[in-house]
């Protein structure tokens, strides 16, 4: 990993947004594009929750699901993160990933269109391809065009910044410690402009308990709680919106 924006003198935090913003995320409907939520999980029974799963073959279609279940234990990590610092948001959770990686760029293009049409005010996207496709684009751009806040990983190794995190229309989140859990640091200008709390995360795991994770997958969800939280006290809020205040 590259120099985080710490040590390159960026600007760090925004304290004030953990130590003031009374905010909850209440009302503000987040869809997480991921592994899918084991939404029985004891953390994540006061969520407000709704589970959906893109087909396993194509025609891709959305299946509703009545309980969630998650294929990599990844997705209930992010969704406890999620849920614990924007605890009254909605979360709506697509599983693009099973048992299987194949046609993932196929089953996250579903996913995207299906959370377009459902019009959530953000998505969280921790996880990603190297692929830069059209298609997923154009869907991006769609999204951010219906005003939705568009919050996405970089990918995990190196230097590489992945998709959708690349994309203009997407805020890319990086990983690196911070002292208080919703501390991160804005780097305006940047392929990858945040970077947030990563490192030895608590979480909830699929199969009860708790796991601590490391990645920028768990970097994500703490910014998209912070998002949450701000467009509940500004329901018009939009990706550049976004950027406006944390610039501020």
């Amino acid at each position: 990993m590259g120099q985080s924006a710490r040590e390159r003198g960026g600007p760090v935090v925004i304290p004030s947004l953990q130590g003031t913003l009374k905010a909850s995320g209440r009302g503000v409907r987040v869809g997480l594009l991921d592994t899918g939520v084991a939404s029985m999980h004891p953390q994540l029974r006061s969520a407000n929750l709704k589970n959906y799963e893109v087909s396993a073959t194509s025609p891709w279609h959305i299946e509703r699901l009545g309980e969630g279940k998650d294929y990599r234990d990844h997705g209930t990590a992010c969704a406890g993160i999620l849920h614990r610092h924007a605890p009254d948001a909605e979360i709506h959770s697509v599983c693009v990933i099973n048992d299987s990686r194949d046609e993932l760029l196929q089953r996250l293009i579903a996913g995207l269109r299906f959370a377009i049409a459902q019009q959530w005010d953000e998505i969280n996207f921790s996880l990603g391809t190297r692929i830069d496709s059209p298609d997923l684009a154009v869907r991006f751009d769609k999204a951010n065009q219906a005003l939705q806040i568009l919050i996405a990983a970089k990918d995990y190794e190196g230097s590489v910044v992945g998709y959708p995190a690349a994309y203009p229309s997407v805020i890319g989140v990086d990983m690196d410690h911070f002292d208080a859990p919703l501390e991160f640091a804005y780097d305006p200008g940047e392929e990858i402009e945040l970077t947030a709390n990563g490192v030895y995360i608590a979480a909830p795991q699929p199969g009860g308990g708790t796991h601590h994770y490391t990645g920028t997958s768990y970097a994500c969800p703490h910014i998209s709680a912070v998002a949450a939280r701000l467009r509940e006290l500004a329901s018009s809020m939009t990706t550049s919106d976004f950027r406006q205040v944390l610039a501020t």
